[in-house]
């Protein structure tokens, strides 16, 4: 996607009427925003209706593409936007994927396929902080990138230990990228990015936080990963709302239970006790669920490759950062799935490519 496209999609991510099912709805019309941007006032007033055709027409005055770039430069903020390559497919097949992310760190170099989120509470027990340490050291030694959202308690010990065992962890705000949240996690968040991480948000620099930011910041925890595990955390908990969310969109959803009348495991028993989360007692429960991960792991060797057309070889580098759905394929590579069928069917038949039980395609050893 070119980065006139790219800008376009963030303009219309700030137009008030606009949220993530909207911007799909228009994608099925439109697939170029700045094809819409083309488009004369009573054009767009007759297909959007009064409101939202009016705020599509007045972008045009706003689009001001240096001034956004000088702006993220500031910050040292770079952008992603939905249909984009760097965009976590895993988080496409979300209900209302974010029009755009904003981010610090280096995304490109994050396995979202073997990624999961690890939540619960702020006000964590010594129970909590000895299993947070024990699920996300397992997970680490075993190539996850963790996820989780940087507030006290158990999501800066997952940050931590993961950042401790040399392995990768994403901070997902509801501030904007650039700001540190809380305060004082500053130097957790200078972490996370020194350990090749990424800081990610859906906020704006000048967005400021509301109190619809963090189900929004969690839906996207929920979202990027394969499944959410739940710690300790009351029933009205943001992280509850996180496992429910990953619960309604069909991810692994898993939970440790704890002590009946203790505050901080009444969440985590209720998701058990209603069968949205799977009970855990050890890292190995988890890692039961994701055999086809564990058996299929990334590779960057080349020479294997000798004898692939181009194209084969340029779906290989496409695996080599992340893996794919056939529609995920068909989007980045701009090829149509029956083009790709047969080129993915040889590619498994060589053993360099394999298919596992999410659809998802990878590389492997």
């Amino acid at each position: 996607m070119d980065l006139e496209e790219k800008i376009a999609r963030l303009y219309v991510s700030h137009v008030p009427k606009i949220g993530p099912k909207t911007f799909q709805e228009i994608l099925k019309f439109y697939p170029s925003i700045v094809k819409i941007f083309e488009q004369d006032k009573r054009f767009l007033i007759e297909q959007f209706g009064q409101t939202l055709g009016k705020s599509l027409y007045s972008l045009r005055y706003e689009y001001d593409t240096k001034k956004l770039e000088i702006n993220l430069e500031k910050y040292a903020i770079n952008f992603t936007v939905f249909g984009d390559s760097d965009y976590p497919d895993s988080l496409e097949s979300l209900s209302d994927p974010p029009i755009c992310l904003y981010y610090k760190g280096n995304l490109s170099s994050i396995d979202f396929s073997r990624s999961l989120a690890i939540v619960g509470t702020r006000k964590i027990t010594e129970y909590g902080r000895s299993i947070t340490r024990k699920i996300t050291e397992g997970l680490v030694n075993k190539g996850f990138v963790i996820v989780s959202g940087m507030a006290y308690g158990v999501d800066s010990i997952a940050h931590q230990v993961a950042l401790s065992r040399g392995g990768k962890t994403i901070a997902v705000l509801a501030s904007s990228a650039h700001l540190p949240t809380p305060v004082g996690n500053t130097k957790l968040y200078t972490n996370i990015l020194s350990g090749d991480g990424a800081i990610i948000s859906e906020n704006y620099i000048s967005d400021k936080i509301t109190p619809g930011s963090f189900p929004r910041r969690n839906r996207i925890i929920a979202g990027c990963t394969l499944g959410t595990i739940v710690v300790e955390a009351g029933i009205k908990s943001g992280a509850c709302i996180t496992a429910n969310i990953a619960f309604s969109e069909g991810r692994h959803v898993f939970a440790i239970p704890g002590n009946v009348g203790k505050t901080q495991s009444e969440g985590t028993n209720k998701l058990i006790k209603d069968s949205k989360a799977k009970l855990i007692e050890s890292v190995d429960d988890i890692l039961v669920e994701f055999d086809y991960i564990l058996e299929s792991v990334p590779t960057s060797d080349k020479n294997k490759w000798e004898g692939c057309s181009k194209k084969e070889q340029e779906i290989l580098q496409v695996l080599g950062r992340e893996s794919y759905t056939m529609e995920g394929f068909s989007r980045v590579l701009e090829l149509s799935t029956s083009d790709l069928g047969a080129i993915l069917s040889m590619l498994e038949i060589r053993g360099l490519i394999a298919k596992g039980k999410d659809a998802r395609f990878r590389l492997i050893l």
